[in-house]
């Protein structure tokens, strides 16, 4: 065998090899270097040089990104054409961005956008590398940069209105969500809208989105907002119906138990079903104040001091913050001096 022919047959199966991703995972670290060491080795023509990008492609795909870079380097020190030396720094971003390398990930970027600064794609990639790391501030100069090169970028304002919302800018994050199509809604969107708007204290308005969109998502999440939310506004048949909705998706939901059994206890005078939805939340986590706190109001409600005060003490010993402290001492106090005072009711939002 001649060889001409031999290097043509060792091309073909370096490639070949290549090409299939199942067969990379397979490659022990001896073999993907000598492959990529004969195809680095051949003449660079159009087809090689594209069997090259594949045989690349194919490796970041299958996460061999320190030999998908080998490929990359060598490639541009070819001094490829302008297109060509913005996607292999693109793609050498990336790798370095997968590896959470994340500064060198974001040099690359940045040599790509220096070729090409009116480019869409590269500036949503370093504007998620920065939101992703929360400097939010440089992230949002980078997402409106990218709204002045497509100001119909669903993903730039998407962008803009979570790091608003994050700010607690709620104005702002509803004008940015406000402006993107409803259909392109997502669960996260729809969630931050919701509480912009109770944030802005636009409780029909929020209702009626929640009632729309949210409950598209049918989950314990969104089920678990709308109790919140009718909660607040004090309708507490609708609240009710949401919480068990919740807890129907999400049986440790631990916090949509406290909320029912605030409901039955203090506007239901359901004195066993509050008992139950509290040994439910106290199954799932018994390390909160709020819980013992709430265990204390009920049995005095039923009469039994000396279970009250035994979990009002509980409560104090648990308290972490210093409402929950305040509010187990005064029941506490309460309890020992039997004062004609009604207790304040422990509120359950966390």
């Amino acid at each position: 065998m001649n060889k001409i022919i031999l290097s043509l047959i060792l091309i073909f199966f370096a490639f070949s090899q290549i090409s299939n991703a199942a067969d990379l995972s397979e490659m022990s670290d001896e073999q993907l270097s000598s492959s990529i060491d004969e195809s680095l080795s051949q003449k660079r023509n159009k087809d090689n040089i594209k069997k090259l990008e594949d045989f690349a492609e194919s490796l970041l795909q299958n996460k061999k990104y320190d030999y998908a870079r080998r490929i990359y380097f060598d490639l541009l020190k070819e001094d490829p054409s302008k297109k060509k030396t913005f996607l292999y720094n693109v793609k050498l971003g990336d790798s370095y961005i997968e590896e959470k390398n994340y500064a060198q990930g974001l040099l690359y970027y940045e040599e790509a956008h220096n070729i090409y600064d009116d480019n869409l794609d590269i500036q949503l990639k370093i504007g998620s590398v920065l939101f992703g790391n929360a400097l939010y501030n440089n992230a949002k100069l980078v997402f409106l940069s990218a709204l002045k090169i497509d100001k119909k970028s669903n993903e730039a304002k998407e962008k803009l209105g979570e790091i608003s919302f994050i700010l607690g800018e709620y104005d702002d994050a509803l004008k940015y969500y406000e402006s993107i199509d409803s259909k392109n809604y997502n669960e996260n969107m729809v969630i931050n809208m919701l509480h912009s708007y109770h944030r802005l204290n636009q409780k029909q308005k929020a209702e009626n989105f929640g009632e729309t969109y949210l409950l598209v998502y049918d989950d314990f999440t969104a089920h678990f907002l709308m109790g919140k939310l009718y909660f607040d506004g004090k309708n507490y048949r609708e609240a009710k119906k949401h919480f068990l909705h919740s807890i129907e998706k999400d049986v440790r939901n631990f916090s949509a138990y406290l909320y029912l059994a605030d409901i039955a206890m203090n506007y239901e005078n359901n004195t066993d079903e509050t008992k139950l939805f509290l040994d439910k939340a106290a199954s799932i986590d018994s390390s909160h104040a709020s819980l013992d706190i709430m265990y204390s109001m009920l049995y005095n409600k039923t009469g039994n001091i000396k279970e009250a005060k035994k979990y009002a003490q509980s409560a104090n010993k648990k308290a972490k913050t210093a409402f929950s402290k305040q509010e187990s001492q005064k029941l506490l106090e309460y309890l020992n001096s039997k004062s004609p005072l009604p207790i304040s009711k422990a509120r359950t939002r966390r």
